[in-house]
């Protein structure tokens, strides 16, 4: 998984009231926040 060059703040918290982790990830180089959900 590719975060860009410059992560800079990482949550784990579960975004979608699914009862799973998800990841959110703030990238300061390319000023965009990445969300993954858990799926599985």
């Amino acid at each position: 998984l590719g975060f860009g060059s410059s992560p800079i703040s990482l949550a784990v918290v579960d975004l979608n009231n699914d009862k799973q982790l998800d990841f959110a990830v703030v990238n300061e180089g390319t000023d965009n926040l990445k969300i993954l959900l858990e799926t599985c």
